[in-house]
């Protein structure tokens, strides 16, 4: 296979690593083996560039690698975060009282709480 060729290969298995990779953080956020499955993609497009390294301009082959390192971190960011991310913290509504008796704790729900969440059934 001619150089152009192979150079011509990889240009377009990264321009299709690329498009797979804005789907997948479009798509998959939070979803670990679809991303993980994408990131290995890229890894092996990675190593294959290494492989073929001649046949790229330097100026090419430096901007391909840190163009498929920088998609790699954005999968692996991507693995922790969630589609839907909560606008605060956890509600607190209930606390475990200590009684001094034996036995476990007595837990109380907080009536505030409940009086806005739970409407006037009478």
């Amino acid at each position: 296979m001619e150089h152009s060729d192979r150079l011509n290969n990889l240009r377009l298995a990264y321009h299709s690593f690329h498009d797979r990779v804005l789907s997948a953080l479009r798509r998959m956020v939070g979803d670990l083996p679809q991303l993980n499955a994408v990131r290995d993609r890229g890894l092996a497009l990675a190593a294959a560039a290494e492989q073929h390294r001649a046949v790229f301009p330097p100026d090419e082959y430096a901007t391909l690698q840190t163009s498929i390192s920088d998609m790699v971190t954005a999968l692996d960011l991507a693995c922790h975060e969630s589609m839907d991310p909560p606008d605060g913290g956890p509600l607190v509504v209930t606390r475990r009282v200590r009684t001094g008796r034996r036995g476990r704790p007595r837990i109380e729900i907080d009536a505030q709480f409940l009086s806005v969440e739970i409407p006037d059934i009478y």
